[in-house]
């Protein structure tokens, strides 16, 4: 029982402080464009050090490096499926062959 309370007492802290991110992993889901999200990085890493700082679960080794993992996944998928980028993208390797 008393492993179960600690868990909701962390499961109940994660909530608190993910939510105050909540605004920065909703324009980075966006796909309004890659200037939400160039906009949205520094507030983001700013906010991500505050959780670090203040939070007692996420100063453990393994619940930060996860954090970051799962964000930098998403944002490269969410960069990555953008229309402006592969566009790009297919124009860069064009250009390369042509070179």
């Amino acid at each position: 029982m008393k492993d179960l309370n600690r868990l909701y007492t962390e499961a109940k802290d994660n909530v608190k402080f993910l939510t105050t991110l909540e605004r920065q992993f909703r324009n980075l889901a966006s796909t309004e464009g890659l200037t939400i999200i160039e906009e949205t990085l520094p507030s983001l890493m700013n906010g991500l050090r505050l959780v670090w700082i203040i939070s007692r679960h996420f100063k453990e080794e393994e619940q930060m490096p996860n954090l970051l993992n799962t964000i930098s996944s998403n944002s490269f998928i969410q960069i990555y499926t953008s229309h402006k980028i592969i566009n790009f993208l297919n124009q860069l390797c064009i250009l390369c062959f042509l070179i």
